[in-house]
């Protein structure tokens, strides 16, 4: 098996046993709240027991290596409190929570219009949303400096993360607005 695939650690599949329908944008577009909700905050979990088998890791290392390892796992778990913060976010800000039911919604309109079944989110995915929904939608938040970065080989799903954010955002500026129009406009510049 691979160090680093799309479906994420094994702990994530322990997450999907248990969880099998959290990762399906269906459901994330019209289950009750305070489900969805809490299954994000176990989806962030498994992160974080992610982090700390990376630890046990690091243990392991030799000194040469234990330095990088150790601000590697400082990042990640940055990026944990990022993801949490996002989970909280959507938790007390019902326009957020509406635009991010949208966004999946609309994610999953495209995938059927293809002719495909039900979008799972892959792990990587919905942590990238999780991640970057507060700096992009608070122009006022302290992380909109940060520039949030995907990298996977082609074919792993860069594409439908960064198309979740855009609509995530787009429905954001709609709902936001007191005029809807006033949304309108370039939300995104893509290129491939």
């Amino acid at each position: 098996r691979p160090a680093v695939t799309p479906d994420g650690p094994l702990c994530f599949g322990d997450f999907r046993s248990a969880c099998a329908w959290c990762l399906a944008a269906s459901w994330l577009a019209t289950a009750e709240p305070d489900p969805v909700l809490s299954s994000l905050e176990a989806f962030c979990a498994a992160y974080g027991q992610w982090i700390d088998t990376q630890v046990e890791e690091a243990d392991r290392l030799s000194r040469d290596h234990s330095g990088a390892a150790r601000r590697h796992i400082g990042n990640c778990r940055v990026v944990l409190e990022r993801m949490n913060a996002g989970v909280r976010r959507l938790r007390a800000d019902p326009v957020m929570f509406r635009s991010f039911r949208l966004a999946n919604q609309a994610m999953l309109m495209q995938r059927q219009w293809g002719g495909a079944d039900d979008l799972r989110w892959r792990p990587f995915q919905l942590g990238f949303v999780l991640l970057s929904l507060e700096s992009t939608l608070d122009q006022a938040h302290s992380d909109r400096a940060v520039m949030d970065l995907l990298w996977f080989p082609t074919g792993g799903g860069k594409t439908e993360a960064y198309l979740a954010l855009i609509a995530l955002t787009a429905f954001h500026r709609r709902l936001t607005r007191q005029h809807p129009d006033e949304g309108a406009g370039v939300a995104a510049l893509m290129r491939y």
